[in-house]
């Protein structure tokens, strides 16, 4: 028998590649070379060493998708309705396409256009609220397991308290109720004959 200490380990030890597998897949998502900021409800577009500059579109294959500011929000979850979050994720999974194919371009409220580059996202670039969800998510993970494994050897279903009053479904009586005393297990047959 493998004691409790092994499990909660090896528990453990699964949580944490978990959490390494999901920061490894948010780094295998490639960056650009720009930087994406909101000033009031406009777009702006940074490079490494140039100043904002305010966007009007982006072009996905030639096709121009409005430069929203709902764009660069880090958490689609604030937004009203599902179609929203629908309309976010499709716009999102476009522009990701577009990048890894090198078809995206950035066009400036000057007209001009820029091309953008998938380049390899490091841990830094990882935006705040990630790290937040990623930590709440194993935090979760890590209190289920304390809960669960030391619990999961001794698990006996835990007998009714006397008397209860139970509610059963039948074909013939729709709702039939019955007063039971003192029963380990319930079966409605019991108490809903046909």
């Amino acid at each position: 028998m493998v004691s409790l200490r092994t499990k909660l380990l090896a528990g453990l030890a699964v949580i944490l590649l978990y959490g390494f597998w999901i920061i490894q897949l948010a780094l295998s998502l490639p960056a650009s070379e720009l930087q994406f900021s909101l000033q009031g409800d406009q777009l702006l577009a940074a490079g490494p060493d140039a100043a904002p500059r305010p966007v009007e579109s982006m072009l996905v294959g030639g096709k121009a998708l409005p430069a929203r500011a709902v764009l660069v929000i880090e958490e689609p979850d604030v937004l009203p309705v599902y179609s929203d979050i629908n309309q976010f994720f499709a716009e999102h999974t476009q522009l990701l396409q577009a990048l890894k194919a090198g078809t995206l371009q950035v066009r400036y409220q000057d007209g001009s256009e820029q091309p953008l580059h998938p380049l390899p996202r490091g841990l830094m670039q990882l935006p705040g609220m990630f790290w937040l969800q990623l930590l709440c998510g194993l935090a979760g993970m890590v209190i289920c397991m304390l809960v669960w494994v030391p619990g999961s050897t001794t698990w006996r279903p835990a007998p009714l308290p006397c008397p209860v009053w139970v509610t059963c479904w039948h074909p013939r009586r729709p709702l039939c109720t019955a007063r039971v005393s003192c029963l380990l297990t319930v079966s409605c047959s019991a108490f809903c004959p046909p």
